[in-house]
């Protein structure tokens, strides 16, 4: 590892989270909520024409499936990025069965959202071997005879373990992914679940003569971005209905330690430390993502933290605290491996102060954002956009205020109502002082 430079910091961006498919089995285990509620709650009062609607769910034996939980979808097929989810929720009783109490109204809302179809995911419990069942039904279908089967598949239990290669410990929430072999869709047409506290998982997956397994995700102190690595072929003989997986062993990573210093080489307790890697998207975007969770300094100012992943190139870990009352950050840019403690020295952050006019009328009320620029060898821009890193409306003199990191590269943007960002001054790379007044005025602009 070699620290490559000493700088300063503001903040820290957080990841967005993601939503995954869900389990063959059970409440959604990628989900932010899951299924919301309790499935016999009283709904609100509808809106239309009342409709009832016999929903039964069987096995691939026709036999009665109790207590399964089938929920109606939302998703839009206008709108891609649109999260789906689950709406109207009901349990089936002894017989397979439950009732939908809707409306017409409701009916028509949700098949306009999904090209005239109803969209239904079965989840059965987990002492039954029947697969998730994904099925859309017609609006004609469900106004003609208000009996809607869903009917599963014959399925196999599959089951295993992830533990760490050198510990031995339990990995928890490591993603499980299964797929019939040599399927052409096995990218996308599969079945998730993730690991327990105790590193165990369990999924039911229609049976197919062989199954492909992969384990991976984010599980801060362990390697999972190798899927050719953590894979497994799992054959499935005739009558068999479970199935145990070797286990999953995970290369380790070494965790990042370091201590936070002031200018005067005193421990600063209870500082913010994060971590990120730049990760280019695109030939030419490329963004700053986290690299695992922040953490604060003890005592001693002393920190330890684990990353969440291999094969970064570059990255930064970034202190933020407050001494005797002003605001200070630090830096060092890091290189992988790293195989040696940091050492991160705090000074006062840079204020930025100024007023936004338009010749000499001040401008209220204007977002303006500040983002940091870096440089990047052997591109053709030179400069780099990586991140927004505040964000201010000016007051009723146009008076606004950032407090940034010195040496480090910085432009000043204004946002109008329609969201439009209009690049308004560049800051100097080497910012020595605690502070400088910058006046951006639309009129020298033009």
């Amino acid at each position: 590892m070699r620290i490559i430079t000493a700088l300063v910091v503001v903040g820290f961006s957080q990841a967005a989270f993601c939503v995954f498919p869900v389990s063959a089995q059970g409440v959604d285990p990628f989900g932010k909520d899951g299924f919301p509620g309790d499935p016999f709650e009283k709904q609100a009062p509808l809106e239309g024409v009342p409709v009832n609607i016999v929903l039964s769910v069987v096995d691939h034996k026709n036999n009665p499936v109790s207590n399964a939980v089938i929920s109606v979808r939302n998703s839009d097929s206008r709108n891609s990025a649109r999260t789906v989810r689950y709406l109207d929720i009901f349990r089936t009783n002894a017989k397979g069965l439950a009732i939908w109490r809707t409306s017409d109204q409701r009916l028509a809302e949700y098949a306009g959202l999904n090209r005239g179809m109803v969209l239904f995911r079965v989840a059965s419990p987990l002492d039954r071997r029947v697969p998730r069942i994904s099925r859309g039904y017609k609006l004609e279908e469900i106004n003609k005879s208000r009996y809607l089967k869903f009917k599963g598949r014959d399925g196999v239990s599959v089951r295993g373990k992830v533990i760490g290669k050198t510990d031995r410990r339990p990995v928890e929430d490591a993603h499980i992914r299964v797929a019939k072999k040599d399927s052409p869709n096995a990218n996308v047409v599969t079945w998730f679940t993730k690991t327990d506290p105790l590193g165990n998982w369990s999924i039911v997956v229609p049976r197919a003569n062989s199954l492909q397994v992969v384990c991976s995700g984010q599980v801060e102190g362990y390697d999972l971005q190798s899927v050719q690595e953590y894979q497994t072929i799992a054959e499935v003989a005739d009558q068999v209905t479970e199935i145990t997986v070797p286990a999953f062993e995970i290369k380790q990573l070494l965790p990042l330690s370091g201590r936070v210093l002031d200018e005067n080489g005193k421990a600063v307790p209870g500082a913010l430390v994060a971590s990120t890697y730049g990760r280019w998207l695109t030939k030419d975007f490329l963004r700053f993502v986290p690299l695992g969770s922040s953490t604060k300094s003890n005592s001693n100012g002393n920190f330890t933290f684990n990353t969440n992943r291999s094969n970064w190139e570059e990255g930064f870990v970034r202190v933020e605290a407050t001494i005797d009352g002003v605001r200070c950050g630090g830096r060092v840019r890091i290189t992988e491996p790293v195989n040696e403690a940091l050492e991160i020295h705090l000074r006062p952050l840079t204020q930025v102060s100024g007023k936004l006019l338009d010749g000499e009328e001040p401008i209220a009320g204007t977002s303006l954002l500040i983002f940091e620029e870096v440089q990047v060898p052997n591109k053709p821009q030179g400069w780099v956009v990586v991140g927004v890193r505040g964000e201010e409306k000016t007051e009723n003199n146009g008076a606004f205020e950032f407090f940034v990191e010195r040496g480090v590269r910085f432009l000043i943007a204004a946002q109008d109502e329609s969201g439009r960002i209009v690049m308004r001054h560049r800051l100097p790379e080497k910012m020595g002082s605690e502070a400088v007044v910058v006046d951006l005025n639309l009129q020298s602009a033009k």
